[in-house]
């Protein structure tokens, strides 16, 4: 079993530098405190307990733009979902590399 979990740390290490590489061409989406249209998929979804309460992280792309809000209690939907949301950008940050946008106050559009 040891050997597997080396497999395993490999393959998870491969799978992220594939995952950072085709993200790698993301740009920032409008301008700070914008309020703008998005159609996302959300790619990733994150839950995790903070001194605040339960958090959720979703990762979204708009075509190889990356979009990331942080929720305390608005959930969006699931992985693989896609939805359409007017937001105001709050931040443009970089990960491991990577442009984000983040977005605050979404809220669903018909």
């Amino acid at each position: 079993t040891k050997i597997n979990i080396e497999v395993r740390k490999e393959e998870r290490a491969a799978e992220k530098q594939a995952e950072l590489q085709e993200n790698m061409s993301s740009n920032w989406v409008g301008s700070i405190k914008e309020r703008r249209e998005f159609e996302l998929v959300i790619e990733n979804k994150f839950s995790f307990e903070t001194m605040y309460g339960y958090m959720t992280l979703y990762i979204m792309k708009q075509g190889d733009d990356v979009i990331v809000y942080k929720s305390g209690n608005v959930p969006l939907g699931d992985k693989g979902d896609t939805i359409k949301i007017k937001a105001t950008i709050k931040a443009h940050d970089t990960y491991e590399g990577v442009k984000q946008t983040v977005i605050n106050r979404p809220f669903f559009v018909k």
